[in-house]
């Protein structure tokens, strides 16, 4: 909790910092060949998070995947109503801030609407789990990927 109000301070107080996802995104997934097949001709829907307006999906250049941005959980399962398979969720996680830098987990999950939606609790497939150190450039305000700190096999309980 100490950290989310950490945060909302630092990005609340200093003006136009922006953290580019199709970046991130495109730049975590190809340091490794294999690792690209995960996001590959895929559409990665993304829910905005609230009070959090640094997150930017412009597209400037082409990428060979998609992010769709949802404003919250309900556009979201929406969305699933009107798909017949598979739908990959992205989230990123602020898991430690630093003098100058981020520590965030990108996670990307698979559901469907049945899944979501029938039983006690949404269920998601694990696709994949990484961590990522993020150094932030004072003279453009861009969160800008350094490297790949741990890519996890398993998801995390």
């Amino acid at each position: 909790m100490k950290n989310f109000i950490l945060l909302l301070f630092l990005f609340s107080s200093v003006k136009a910092q922006e953290l580019n996802l199709y970046s991130l995104i495109n730049e975590s997934y190809s340091i490794n060949k294999g690792d690209y097949s995960t996001i590959n001709n895929k559409k990665l829907i993304f829910i905005e998070p609230k009070n959090i307006s640094f997150f930017k999906t412009d597209i400037k250049e082409k990428y060979s995947f998609e992010i769709i941005s949802l404003k919250n959980e309900e556009d979201f399962k929406n969305f699933l109503k009107c798909r017949n398979d598979n739908t990959f969720l992205f989230d990123i996680i602020i898991d430690n801030i630093y003098e100058s830098s981020l520590v965030v987990t990108l996670k990307i999950m698979s559901t469907d609407y049945r899944m979501y939606s029938e039983g006690s609790f949404p269920f998601f497939i694990f696709e994949d789990e990484r961590k990522v150190l993020l150094k932030y450039n004072s003279k453009s305000k861009k969160w800008i990927f350094s490297k790949i700190i741990e890519i996890s096999d398993e998801p995390n309980i």
